[in-house]
């Protein structure tokens, strides 16, 4: 299975998340913001996958976004965000995201959206696919 980042302030989101992923066999890494999370990434070689929250304290995930993109340009990053716009999402998309998800969270779609980021159609794959979706 993969070895994913979940990064968001919010304790429980990242308990769920991490929690939801190691039951499906995954390797599951937290951090509590953008500093964490690209501290980690550097210091561990095989992320698979980031899942950040927007709304963060200091480093928002948009800037998160742009920093990996910078340092880890094969990672896929999936954002999510409680308080989204359409202008959130575009601008997620235009940086970079793999996708762009609302809270609450449907995990259909989560593991949809995980599918195709890790799957032959994710970014290492020729042709990278990107899209928003509306988790409800």
């Amino acid at each position: 299975m993969a070895k994913l980042l979940v990064v968001d302030d919010d304790e429980s989101t990242r308990e769920i998340l991490t929690a939801l992923f190691e039951s499906g066999g995954h390797e599951v890494r937290a951090a509590v913001d953008g500093q964490g999370a690209l501290a980690m990434l550097d210091a561990e070689p095989g992320i698979e996958l980031v899942l950040s929250d927007v709304h963060m304290v200091g480093m928002d995930g948009l800037t998160l976004l742009e920093s990996i993109r910078e340092r880890h340009p094969a990672t896929p990053v999936v954002l999510m965000s409680a308080y989204a716009s359409v202008d959130t999402a575009i601008a997620a998309i235009k940086a970079g995201a793999h996708d762009f998800l609302t809270k609450p969270l449907c995990l259909e779609d989560l593991r949809r959206v995980m599918d195709r980021a890790l799957g032959p159609l994710g970014p290492r794959a020729a042709g990278r696919e990107r899209g928003t979706r509306s988790m409800r």
